[in-house]
C-alpha cells in the first residue's frame, strides 16, 4: 500500500516561500544560477518553491558547477582542528565580501562581546546587503542576491527558546555595527528587524555542513531529497563550493542535495528539516523508511558475536539472534565514553598546536571505535574527518606522506557504502505502490473499529474530568481524574526520555513507579517512589534484556488500588499487548500509550497484529482520549485519514458506570488545556472522522 501524507500535495519540498525585496525588481539568484553557473532556474507555477536542473548530462563523481559563497567565515589553520565543534569565535579572522571589501578583525577583536561564526556571517550579510543599497543608490550584482535568500524558519519567532538565540544574536550584531560606525566603517543604520531577517536568511541557505561556515549565493536555490543526486563541497584552497554529482542525472533533470546528514535515521531527519527548516520531506527515501520496507542500518553498533550493524534500541541482533546483554551495552558504553575523552584532549592539543600528540590521540581514538561502531557509522565519519584536519594543519614532515590519502580512502570507501544503503532505501519505495489484498484491508478495518473514540457521559462528568499529567509536550499524557480517588497507587512505565514529569508527578503523590528502559542507563530525575530497569517490553521475558507486561506486573510492589500503564516503546507496544492475558490487561485501571506506525503494515508489526492487540484492549477498556502526533504523517487507511502516530488514553469500564460513556459523534479536535502539539511548527491534527467521530464504514 502506498502511504501518502493527507496533504501530501500541499506540503511544501521547499523550506520556505521566496521573495523578493521591494528594493529591487530583479531576481539575482536565478540570474546568476543561469549566467555563472550554466544551470537553468525551476519556475514552478504555484509561486511556491524553485530549483536548479541541468541543461546537459553528468556522470557520477563528475563536478556540475561551482561558485563563490555570498560571505564565508575563514580562520586560521587551528579552527579547522575543532573536533565535532564549530569553529572557535577567536580563531576567526576575517569576512570575505564579494562586493565590499570590510576587515574586521581588529573591530570584533576590541568590541569586547563574544563573536560566533553564525554572527559575523549575519553582519557580513547586512554589511554586503547595505553598503551596495545604500552607499552605490543601487543594488549591485551579488549585493542584490541579498533580499533574494530564502525567507528562512520564520516559526522560530514564535518559539521563545530560538526567539531568545535570535536576539541575543541581533544585540551583539547591533553592538558590531555601533562599533564600525563610531569607528568611520560604516556609515548606515539598521533597525532589529533588518538585522532578524538577515539572521533568517543566513539560516534558510544553510544546506550543508562544512568546515567553513558559509552563505551560498545561487545554490541557496538547491532543493533538498534524503537521497540526493549531488553534494556541495568546500573546496578551501580556491575559496570556491563545488556542486558535484553522485548518480547519473538526465538533462533537464532536477538537482538535490541533502540539507541533512545522511547517515541519520529517518526520525532524526524528519525532527531536523522540521524544527530547523520548516518542512516534511516526502522523499521516496522517507517514505520507504517510515513504512518499514527498507530501512538499511549504517549507524549503531557492532554486534559482538558476528560484527553486524547493531541498532542503539535492538536487544537481539537480526543477522545472528544473539542476545544484547545488560554487560554488553555496559561495555560499548564505556568504550565510546573513553573515545570521546581521547577526542575532546586531543582537540586541546590541536588549539595549542601540538598536531603530532593530537594525530596519536586520534590514532588510539580511532582504533578503539573501529572496534565499537560499524564501518559507515557517523561517529566513526566524524572522527576521521577530524584526524585528516589535524594532519594537514601539521608542520611538514612530522606525519607519514600517504597518512591523509589512507584517511581520505576509508572516508570515500565509507561514503560509498553508505551511499548504497541510501540507494537501496530509495528504491523500496517502488514496493508501496502494491495493491493492499482483501484480507489485509479487513484486517485495517478491524484496527481502526478498535480505535472508536467515546465521550464522558453527563453521569461521568459529574464524578470525573480529564486532566493533563507531567509536561505540555512529549512526555505528558491525559488522564481521567475522579474525585476522592486516587489516580493510582502503582505505575508501570515504558520509554524513559529526557523528561519524565508524568512519572514524577505520579511519585509524588505516592505512587510506587517501577520503569523501564533498555536504551538508557537510567531516568534523568530519581525518586525515592521511583525504581528503574534496564528492560526493553517485549512479548517474551529474557532475563535482563527483556520482559512482558504480566512478568512486570508480578514485579510491582505489593500495594492496595489503582494500577496505571504508560508505554512509549517506537511500536513494541502491540505485541505486547497481544502476549498479554486479558485477565492482566484488566488489573490496569488506565492505560496511557504512544500507538506507532498505525497506518505502516510494515512497522510495529501488520494489521492483523495492531487489530489483534487493540481488539484485547477494547475487551476491558473504552478509548476515552486521543491525540495525533504531528511530527509523523496523516496516512490513508481504509479510507479514513488517521495520524500515524497516535496519544492514547484508554478507561477501564470498571471505571466507569455502564452509562459513563457515549461513541463520539464530533471526534476531537486538540483542547489547549489538554493537549499540546508535538510541533509547533505545522498545524495539529484534528480527529473528527472515522474512526474517531464516527464509525468506520464496511466498505
Amino acid at each position: 500500500q502506498e502511504v501518502q501524507s493527507r496533504n501530501a500535495g500541499s506540503w511544501q519540498r521547499r523550506r520556505y516561500r521566496r521573495g523578493v525585496s521591494s528594493h529591487s525588481s530583479l531576481r539575482p539568484l536565478s540570474e546568476l544560477a543561469s549566467a555563472a553557473l550554466n544551470l537553468d532556474p525551476i519556475v514552478r507555477t504555484c509561486g511556491l518553491r524553485r530549483g536548479l536542473k541541468t541543461r546537459c548530462p553528468f556522470a557520477a563523481g563528475q563536478e556540475i558547477a561551482r561558485e563563490f559563497p555570498l560571505v564565508i567565515c575563514s580562520g586560521d589553520s587551528s579552527s579547522s582542528t575543532a573536533i565535532a565543534l564549530p569553529a572557535a569565535a577567536h580563531a576567526l579572522r576575517d569576512i570575505v565580501l564579494a562586493d565590499v571589501p570590510l576587515n574586521v578583525r581588529s573591530l570584533f577583536e576590541s568590541s569586547g562581546v563574544s563573536i560566533s561564526p553564525e554572527t559575523l556571517l549575519v553582519f557580513s550579510l547586512l554589511v554586503l546587503r547595505w553598503s551596495g543599497l545604500r552607499q552605490c543608490g543601487k543594488n549591485s550584482p551579488r549585493s542584490a542576491c541579498v533580499p533574494d535568500l530564502p525567507e528562512g524558519p520564520r516559526h522560530w519567532l514564535a518559539l521563545s527558546e530560538t526567539k531568545r538565540s535570535l536576539f541575543e544574536r541581533c544585540a551583539t550584531v547591533q553592538r558590531l555595527m555601533s562599533e564600525a560606525r563610531l569607528r568611520g566603517l560604516l556609515a548606515f543604520e539598521v533597525s532589529d528587524e533588518e538585522v532578524l531577517d538577515a539572521d533568517l536568511r543566513r539560516i534558510g541557505s544553510t544546506i550543508c555542513s562544512s568546515d567553513a561556515p558559509f552563505v551560498p549565493a545561487a545554490f541557496a536555490l538547491l532543493n533538498h531529497s534524503c537521497s540526493p543526486n549531488a553534494t556541495l563541497q568546500w573546496s578551501a584552497s580556491q575559496g570556491h563550493v563545488i556542486l558535484r554529482c553522485l548518480e547519473p542525472i538526465a538533462v533537464g533533470e532536477e538537482i538535490f542535495v541533502s540539507y541533512v546528514r545522511e547517515q541519520d535515521h529517518v526520525l532524526s531527519r524528519r525532527y531536523y528539516l522540521l524544527q530547523q527548516q520548516g518542512f516534511r520531506c516526502l522523499c521516496k527515501r522517507c517514505q520507504s523508511n517510515f513504512c518499514g520496507v527498507v530501512e538499511a542500518p549504517v549507524n549503531g553498533w557492532r554486534c559482538e558475536s558476528c560484527s553486524a550493524c547493531l541498532p542503539d534500541d535492538l536487544f537481539q541482533c537480526s543477522s545472528c539472534s544473539s542476545s544484547v546483554t545488560l554487560a554488553m551495552r555496559g561495555r560499548r558504553e564505556e568504550g565510546h565514553a573513553t573515545v570521546m575523552q581521547l577526542a575532546s584532549r586531543a582537540s586541546t592539543l590541536a588549539r595549542s598546536q601540538q598536531f603530532t600528540s593530537a594525530a596519536q590521540l586520534l590514532a588510539r581514538a580511532l582504533e578503539s571505535l573501529r572496534s565499537l561502531r560499524p564501518p559507515t557509522d557517523v561517529w566513526l565519519s566524524k572522527l576521521l574527518t577530524s584526524m585528516r584536519n589535524v594532519l594537514l594543519a601539521a608542520p611538514p614532515g612530522s606525519v607519514a606522506p600517504d597518512a591523509v590519502k589512507a584517511i581520505d580512502a576509508e572516508l570515500e570507501r565509507q561514503r560509498a557504502a553508505y551511499r548504497a544503503a541510501v540507494a537501496a532505501e530509495a528504491a523500496g519505495a517502488a514496493s508501496l505502490g502494491v495493491a493492499q489484498s482483501e484480507e489485509a484491508r479487513s484486517w485495517s478495518v478491524r484496527m481502526l473499529r478498535a480505535l472508536r473514540l467515546h465521550d464522558p457521559s453527563e453521569i461521568a462528568l459529574r464524578r470525573g474530568r480529564k486532566r493533563r499529567v507531567g509536561p505540555r509536550g512529549d512526555g505528558g499524557y491525559v488522564v481521567w481524574d475522579e474525585e476522592g480517588r486516587p489516580l493510582c497507587n502503582a505505575l508501570l512505565s515504558y520509554g524513559v526520555d529526557t523528561n519524565v514529569d508524568f512519572e514524577l508527578e505520579l511519585a509524588c503523590a505516592g505512587a510506587k513507579v517501577l520503569m523501564f528502559d533498555h536504551t538508557v542507563r537510567g531516568p534523568p530525575q530519581g525518586h525515592p517512589n521511583i525504581t528503574f530497569r534496564r528492560e526493553a517490553l517485549a512479548d517474551r521475558t529474557v532475563e535482563g534484556i527483556c520482559g512482558t507486561l504480566a512478568a512486570h506486573l508480578a514485579a510491582l510492589p505489593l500495594v492496595p488500588g489503582p494500577i496505571m500503564l504508560k508505554a512509549d516503546v517506537e511500536g513494541a507496544e502491540f505485541a505486547a499487548i497481544l502476549s498479554t492475558r486479558s485477565e492482566d490487561l484488566a488489573k490496569f485501571s488506565q492505560i496511557c500509550l504512544e500507538l506507532h506506525w498505525l497506518g505502516r503494515p510494515s512497522r510495529g508489526g501488520d494489521f492483523r497484529i495492531k487489530a489483534l492487540a487493540l481488539e484485547r484492549l477494547s475487551e476491558n477498556f473504552v478509548l476515552l482520549h486521543a491525540h495525533g502526533n504531528n511530527y509523523g504523517d496523516a496516512v490513508e487507511v481504509a479510507g479514513c485519514t488517521v495520524p500515524d502516530v497516535l496519544e492514547v488514553l484508554f478507561v477501564n469500564r470498571s471505571l466507569l458506570d455502564p452509562e459513563g460513556f457515549v461513541p463520539s459523534s464530533r471526534g476531537l479536535v486538540p483542547d489547549v488545556v489538554l493537549d499540546s502539539s508535538n510541533c509547533l511548527f505545522v498545524p495539529d491534527f484534528e480527529l473528527r472522522g472515522p474512526p474517531f467521530g464516527a464509525d468506520v464504514p464496511a466498505r
